[in-house]
């Protein structure tokens, strides 16, 4: 070994490239690894939306029915009181357990309260798209998301797409 080397060997140049290897593969493990599940979850994703029931009206709810009186009164209430809500620029805190009522209703009454907002309130768009678009800012933001989230997700499973 000559002092050339011992120099370099003494500075640490030799450990320094096996240090940039062994960065150089733990990236690449990573960027393989994140591929890997970034396509398995996309792949998991499509399987669950090809198996839903989206669209599938539930066989236990007897449809060719018509709403009693007080299912036609809830589902007017409801309507009415969604519109009030979201009707304008409504930017203050807002009563969230008024979407909840509306979300916890029955599947023939959430139907006929949307059917009835499109008559009478929608102005062209549905309710699904009227709540898609309202702003939750001053309102309790994750509790007012998911609950919207979770109606526009009911109403998706009637037909009723944002």
């Amino acid at each position: 070994m000559d002092i050339q080397e011992m120099a370099l060997s003494a500075a640490g140049v030799g450990s320094m490239g096996k240090t940039i290897k062994i960065m150089l593969i733990v990236v690449v493990i990573f960027i393989v690894m994140g591929t890997a599940a970034f396509f398995i979850g996309k792949y998991l994703g499509k399987k669950d939306e090809e198996n839903g029931d989206k669209g599938i009206i539930p066989a236990e709810t007897d449809w060719g029915a018509a709403l009693t009186i007080a299912e036609s009164e809830a589902a007017q209430s409801h309507a009415r009181k969604l519109y009030e809500d979201m009707k304008g620029l409504n930017m203050w805190k807002r009563d969230i357990k008024m979407y909840s009522d509306y979300l916890a209703s029955s599947d023939r009454v959430f139907v006929a309260t949307a059917n009835y907002f499109d008559d009478n309130y929608g102005g062209g768009d549905n309710l699904a798209k009227w709540i898609d678009d309202e702003n939750f800012f001053m309102t309790n933001l994750s509790d007012a998301v998911e609950v919207a989230d979770s109606i526009i997700e009911r109403l998706a499973k009637f037909g009723i797409i944002a």
